[in-house]
């Protein structure tokens, strides 16, 4: 079984921000801030790196996979 399947399948460009808010929640309630922090900081810098890339004109047209993201949900 898959962790958050519902959160899973959801498109990059459909995540909201509040669906990161329930994932850290549960974690803080756990306990665990420092994995709280890691996991906010990874999560923002895979976002931010699709921001870049898909905005890059270096890019080769249809060399990368577009997610037509227009915000970082995690910042």
């Amino acid at each position: 079984m898959r962790p958050l399947p519902q959160l899973a399948e959801k498109l990059a460009k459909k995540v909201v921000p509040e669906d990161f808010v329930k994932v850290l929640r549960c974690m803080i309630n756990k306990d665990i801030t420092t994995d709280v922090n890691r996991m906010k900081s990874y999560l923002c810098a895979a976002f931010n790196y699709v921001l870049r890339s898909q905005n890059d004109p270096r890019q080769r047209y249809g060399h990368t996979k577009h997610f037509d993201l227009k915000t970082n949900p995690v910042d």
